[in-house]
């Protein structure tokens, strides 16, 4: 179950407290556009109205926890565009000149490296659940379990604690409820052909294909058609 995935953190919903905010939220300017949403902290926004209360988190499945793991990126260098050059201006006795100089962000190659972590939560969401660090947003959709998040900045802090998936006893739990279901599945199925089986036999059908064995198939105590065996 979600082998991928080697660690444990806290739910980036509720931070481990099993609760989150329900915001409520209208127009200032438009009373009919209006929403809501969970999220982690509270947050206001210019021209619309925020209400917030209590809710109990729906992704962490009580446990305040979510699967992780971090994952290296490939992405533009925000220094010069992912064009691996800047342009910069020299000032000379009189005037000026623009030059191409390579950037030494990223040493000319236009690509940065970005740890990120990907989170996937123990159920999935109810309804929208946004989370913020700082002021960048992350989102959850209705009905998902994934989100993707850089690890910098605030989000760097909050996940730097975490543990191994294989110390969770909530994991376990999970994975050994799964394992008697599936054996559960096996035993019912097991069950069920072997009365398929019989009532083939009572009722002189082919074992294989159900149909009415022949005369002669009875004659020699077969008990499959003979173009079935």
């Amino acid at each position: 179950m979600d082998e991928n995935f080697d660690r444990i953190v806290n739910c980036p919903l509720c931070g481990g407290s099993l609760e989150c905010l329900r915001c409520t939220w209208y127009s200032d300017s438009n009373d009919s556009n209006r929403g809501r949403y969970l999220v982690n902290r509270e947050r206001q926004c210019g021209g619309e109205t925020h209400s917030y209360s209590r809710a109990s988190c729906p992704l962490c499945d009580g446990t305040g926890t979510a699967l992780a793991r971090v994952i290296d990126a490939a992405t533009n260098c925000v220094a010069c565009g992912g064009s691996g050059f800047v342009e910069t201006t020299v000032k000379l006795e009189v005037g000026a000149r623009r030059e191409k100089r390579q950037c030494s962000t990223c040493g000319g190659s236009g690509n940065k490296t970005q740890q990120r972590i990907e989170l996937r939560t123990f159920k999935a969401a109810t309804e929208t659940c946004f989370i913020y660090f700082e002021d960048r947003r992350h989102d959850i959709w209705e009905h998902s379990r994934d989100v993707v998040i850089d690890l910098e900045g605030a989000a760097k802090t909050f996940f730097a604690k975490w543990q191994p998936a294989s110390q969770s006893t909530y994991l376990r739990e999970r994975c050994e409820k799964e394992r008697r279901q599936a054996e559960e599945r096996a035993r019912q199925e097991e069950l069920r052909q072997q009365e398929l089986k019989q009532r083939r036999i009572r009722e002189a059908l082919c074992l294989t294909c159900g149909r009415a064995l022949g005369f002669m198939d009875k004659m020699s105590g077969r008990q499959i058609h003979k173009d079935c065996s």
